[in-house]
């Protein structure tokens, strides 16, 4: 049975996030969801911060 891909893109609301989320909103594939983060989300410099996104982020899923 085919596992349903998770792909995080941090920076997903600069140039390249966005010319990512372009091409994967045109070529859309049914097991993949895709999780596009800006820095407004959270400081990945910060552990405590990074842990708590990724948690939150996984409940989304």
């Amino acid at each position: 049975m085919p596992k349903n891909k998770v792909i995080l893109v941090t920076g997903g609301t600069g140039l390249v996030g966005k010319a990512i989320e372009n091409v994967v909103e045109t070529e859309k594939q049914p097991d993949e969801t895709w999780i596009f983060l800006s820095s407004k989300d959270g400081d990945l410099c910060d552990y405590n911060a990074t842990k708590k996104l990724l948690r939150n982020t996984v409940q989304l899923m």
